[in-house]
């Protein structure tokens, strides 16, 4: 059972990259506290509610990266199946974080 978590502020989408072979990669609007709280790569359970719809479980990690020549930024791989980007503006809230088995 994963831990739940205080609630934490959203994660706004600001753009989704369909990125073949690994994922989604959603970038936010603003960094929310909790994505520099925890380092790259930290596994996280998500979720993004939808109108008239049950909520979309999500698993993603943390991942780090610079695009168009701008300071390096957070941003999550979402390891999905959803078939498409995800809409500007949707949310994204933190469930939990997934422990490393590895430890």
């Amino acid at each position: 059972m994963l831990p739940i978590l205080a609630p934490a502020s959203p994660f706004v989408i600001k753009k989704s990259i369909r990125v073949p072979g690994l994922g989604l990669l959603v970038l936010p609007t603003d960094i929310p506290d909790w994505l520099t709280n925890y380092p790259i790569h930290t596994a996280l359970a998500l979720y993004l509610p939808r109108l008239d719809q049950s909520p979309l479980f999500l698993t993603a990690t943390i991942e780090e990266l610079k695009y168009n020549l701008q300071a390096a930024t957070r941003g999550l791989l979402i390891d999905s199946t959803y078939p498409e980007v995800m809409p500007a503006r949707s949310l994204l809230l933190l469930e939990a974080v997934i422990p490393d088995e590895l430890l």
